[in-house]
């Protein structure tokens, strides 16, 4: 990659297409039996993550994509080509090591990498990480999760009151829970990991 001019933050969302090859949310296989959701669902988090980001202040996005998924679906939720940016690397690991070394590659600091699966996050929080990346020593930030859950379940919501991310009104699911009743406000999902977002600076 050629390194651009000082192009200053980046949000980065790591990210599965979700009509390639392998399913995505195979963890919800129990409660959205039906692929077709699960793929529908994956879609309509990535797209809310996707207008959130595009929110933030003075930050670029990129999409951070697993190269066995491929690239298709991705401008339908709103993301560009220029934008797409293929993982490298097996684990995890490599993979989100690689996505830093490659956006650090092309100039752009602070990176600050979330998940896909954050409908709910808020914009403040992503800027508040750039600005205590750009204003504090700390070289590395990682954001705690706590320990709510939105509910993936049968049972009655909590809060049916709350109408839930703007995605999943428009796209319902046909099969299973409807996740609409289950918004919870103020609540992060969680991803299955003890954080939400690494924040980096070099």
């Amino acid at each position: 990659m050629t390194p651009m001019s000082d192009p200053g933050p980046v949000v980065v969302v790591m990210a599965r297409s979700s009509l390639g090859a392998r399913a995505p949310k195979s963890r919800l296989v129990g409660v959205l039996p039906n692929e077709a959701d699960r793929r529908r669902l994956a879609a309509a988090f990535l797209e809310d993550v996707l207008a959130t980001c595009r929110t933030v202040d003075r930050a670029h996005l990129r999409v951070a994509h697993t190269v066995d998924g491929g690239t298709d679906g991705f401008e339908a939720v709103g993301a560009t080509p220029d934008e797409l940016l293929p993982q490298r690397g097996d684990s995890l690991g490599d993979r989100e090591r690689g996505v830093f070394e490659d956006l650090f590659g092309s100039g752009f600091s602070p990176v600050v990498m979330i998940g896909a699966d954050l409908p709910t996050l808020p914009a403040t929080q992503i800027r508040t990480a750039i600005d205590q990346l750009q204003t504090n020593q700390n070289q590395v930030v990682l954001g705690p999760l706590g320990r709510r859950r939105l509910p993936l379940d049968r049972t009655r919501a909590q809060h049916a009151s709350h109408r839930g991310p703007r995605s999943l009104q428009r796209h319902p699911l046909e099969h299973g829970v409807d996740l609409r009743r289950h918004g919870g406000s103020g609540r992060t999902l969680r991803s299955g990991r003890d954080t939400v977002a690494h924040l980096v600076r070099r």
